[in-house]
């Protein structure tokens, strides 16, 4: 294992040309012929993945630290023949730790990470009290990086209704911020991508105060605000922080003038979310650049 730095937990195969000729009749473990996944399509399937259980149990058993990339990648992998294969959604019930030594070990594997990846769905667990329990366990390891260099955190069932999203985890619209272990401290940390995640503007800015020191690069993608405003965050970075890349895809606010987001109409949705980044003009000045979302 010496020379392992890079682990990569693909939801589908990766076959090079000759073989997805040879294997193109079968159908591997964790991957699924069709794209439409519920919480009762990954359920039944929910033991295959105890997989990255056993990965790594490997890594602790061998005592080996040497890992410093890991990857959960997003399933919709490109197919040789040109459609799309889904892999298995990796879901938070890979943080559902059966024993308790493998908790241990999975913070032996997390501890030394410089870039971490995690594409990830809430739908899958048996039950509200099962999520928790994972959620608990992932906020654990987040806050055990403390080498943590790269951040991407993505969640895959960002929904315009904070219920359809995590309600089966978290009652009555509450942020889920606080559940998912990012308001740990990275003392390394340069760069971290938001994906899915709903949150209140003082949590999102709470991240980059909290690493304000070494963080150069923030990404927010379709991430909504139960509280505040996106034009404040967006100010508190241009103005006040030393962030050089910051960009917003797709974001917005779960209130628009006191009426719910995904009670307006689908063009209506579409004008009040916001995609923009930051630039540079001439004299070195920053500013921020708001997109104009086309209408279908």
């Amino acid at each position: 294992m010496k020379n392992i730095t890079t682990v990569i937990y693909s939801p589908g195969p990766h076959c090079i040309p000759i073989e997805a000729k040879l294997v193109r009749d079968l159908l591997p473990r964790g991957v699924v012929d069709h794209g439409n996944y519920n919480e009762w399509s990954i359920r039944p399937r929910i033991p295959s993945q105890h997989g990255i259980h056993h990965l790594i149990a490997a890594f602790y058993t061998a005592n080996y630290n040497g890992v410093r990339v890991f990857r959960m990648n997003r399933p919709n992998l490109p197919h040789s023949n040109g459609r799309r294969i889904i892999g298995e959604t990796t879901s938070i019930s890979n943080f559902k730790f059966p024993r308790p030594n493998d908790i241990i070990a999975a913070k032996h594997f997390f501890c030394r990470l410089h870039t971490l990846t995690l594409n990830m769905s809430l739908l899958g667990a048996r039950s509200a009290s099962d999520n928790l329990d994972a959620l608990s366990h992932l906020a654990f390891l987040l806050s055990s990086a403390r080498d943590l260099q790269e951040l991407d955190f993505h969640l895959l069932d960002w929904d315009c209704e904070p219920h359809h999203a995590y309600g089966h985890i978290i009652p009555d619209g509450q942020p889920i911020f606080s559940y998912l272990g990012l308001s740990a401290k990275w003392p390394h940390l340069q760069k971290i991508s938001l994906e899915g995640v709903y949150a209140t503007q003082d949590e999102l800015q709470s991240i980059m105060r909290r690493n304000g020191k070494t963080l150069s690069e923030v990404r927010f993608g379709f991430c909504s605000l139960l509280v505040g405003h996106w034009s404040n965050l967006v100010d508190d970075v241009v103005y006040s922080s030393r962030v050089s890349t910051f960009a917003l895809d797709h974001v917005n606010e779960a209130f628009i003038q006191g009426v719910p987001f995904h009670q307006l109409d689908e063009v209506d949705r579409s004008g009040w979310q916001y995609v923009g980044e930051l630039k540079l003009d001439s004299a070195n000045e920053r500013y921020f650049v708001q997109l104009t979302l086309p209408i279908f």
